[in-house]
């Protein structure tokens, strides 16, 4: 037998004899309530084949062998993917025998795993879970998963090779040694507690290779983690969403003394977050920002700094992106710019000539956009009923590939001055009947027959606009 799957068993106490199952390579548990250990003893053999394991659901589950095993005994020596979850009784990973020696940064060392192959690990709702070794204490330079690289939820102790790292219900201790966790790349916190509180500070010096970061549904986020992100000079994606607590600045923390975080920061999203009114200071690095479903969030305003500011050394531009027109710092390489369902969001201003595409839906309170977009290619405005003009954000637009315009029941007008749409190759128009009829430019280039039938669909004797232009 290879696989064995069993679930539901709900008054199955004990397992038959696994070992006499030599080639088994799979072994899933799902539901068996009143299961308290795999074996009642374990040889070489008993899982030596073993390469996928999951336990779920297991309530009374407190111990992989009711026997203490031998200390030499490696028990899961091919064992791939080991997923563990809602075992509430489960204090300890099996213990770590003596593997072999492991060569590591020159020299060999003694290594203690009772999971040497390890790639995949998932530790979940595991509230009794203390320890990963039962018995025998891990020396500092040996690696209880050597090479771990996908993810693991839980606790993360001695992971030398792990790049993607996933950490669900977590709470931190600040004592914890996080350091042998540097090699992450990828770090997703959700529902983590404690994470943001000062004793776990330290963590944060853990991740300087950290190129990906999700937080979600973290509630111990309140004001921008500064001190944390300062450790982060790799950080490449940040994502936060659904932390409701999440508000801004400290407010004790003065304009001028905020610092720029996140050097290398290219990508950010926001989302979820009804209690946030202001963005932190990005960085020159930043192509791409996303931020949705922020209710609170009522002014983003991008603004050039004046000289005098460039004189004293600081960054050349500033961003203001909160209620009261607080001015941080702001990119001038933005290319992209989303903004979805923040229906508190008043305006837009001071849009930074650098970007190229610009997509805004659902912000229902929206009544201005404004900035210099020389190098605009696409610009989609979707259900922004208070949009009245975009005159004030596309004097000249060269580029202008593409224009979606859907919902905007008050906007009345579109640019027109001289070859604004000299690029233009797709234009949509939806439920716009503010806009009374095409500008100057665009008579010109297609003719009285086509300027009719458009102006008829802009004043609403037809029901809509959607086509490819030709030059």
């Amino acid at each position: 037998m290879v696989e064995l799957r069993l679930s539901g068993c709900r008054k199955s106490e004990q397992l038959p004899p696994l070992c006499q199952l030599p080639a088994l390579q799979l072994l899933h548990l799902e539901g068996l309530t009143q299961l308290q250990f795999l074996c009642s003893s374990c040889t070489s053999s008993t899982f030596g084949k073993l390469k996928d394991l999951k336990l779920v659901d297991l309530d009374n589950f407190d111990r992989f062998y009711d026997q203490v095993v031998q200390e030499e005994l490696v028990a899961f020596p091919q064992l791939e993917k080991l997923h563990i979850e809602g075992c509430g009784e489960l204090t300890a990973l099996p213990e770590a025998g003596v593997l072999r020696k492991w060569y590591d940064g020159g020299e060999y060392t003694m290594v203690r795993s009772a999971f040497p192959g390890l790639k995949s690990l998932i530790l979940e709702d595991l509230p009794s879970f203390e320890r990963w070794e039962a018995a025998i204490e891990i020396e500092v330079e040996h690696a209880l998963f050597p090479l771990l690289e996908t993810r693991s939820l839980g606790a993360t102790r001695y992971m030398t090779s792990l790049s993607n790292l996933e950490l669900r219900g977590i709470e931190v201790d600040g004592k914890d040694k996080w350091d042998y966790i540097s090699s992450v790349t990828n770090m997703h916190l959700k529902c983590c507690s404690l994470f943001f509180q000062s004793h776990a500070l330290a963590l944060w010096a853990c991740f300087r290779h950290l190129q990906d970061l999700d937080i979600s549904w973290s509630n111990d986020l309140i004001y921008w983690p500064e001190n944390e992100f300062q450790h982060l000079v790799s950080l490449r994606r940040l994502k936060i969403e659904l932390c409701d607590s999440l508000v801004g600045y400290a407010p004790d923390q003065a304009t001028l003394e905020r610092s720029q975080l996140l050097p290398c920061l290219e990508s950010l999203r926001i989302s979820g977050c009804h209690s946030l009114v202001e963005i932190f200071n990005p960085t020159p690095a930043l192509k791409k920002m996303d931020v949705g479903y922020c209710k609170n969030l009522k002014t983003i305003s991008f603004k050039q700094q004046d000289k005098t500011s460039l004189n004293a050394g600081r960054p050349s531009t500033d961003v203001i992106m909160a209620s009261t027109a607080v001015q941080n710092f702001i990119p001038s390489s933005l290319e992209t710019l989303k903004i979805d369902e923040c229906h508190g969001l008043l305006e837009v201003l001071n849009l930074p000539s650098s970007l190229k595409e610009i997509e805004i839906a659902g912000c229902s309170q929206l009544q201005i956009l404004s900035g210099e977009l020389d190098a605009l290619k696409k610009l989609r405005v979707g259900r922004c009923p208070e949009l009245r003009s975009l005159e004030s954000c596309m004097i000249e637009i060269p580029a202008l590939e593409e224009l979606f315009l859907s919902s905007c029941e008050n906007l009345t007008s579109l640019p027109s001055g001289t070859g604004e749409y000299s690029s233009l190759r797709d234009l949509s128009v939806n439920n716009c009947p503010g806009i009374k009829s095409l500008v100057s430019d665009l008579r010109e280039r297609y003719g009285s027959y086509h300027l009719n039938l458009l102006d008829a669909i802009l004043e609403g004797r037809s029901p809509s606009l959607l086509g490819r232009l030709c030059s």
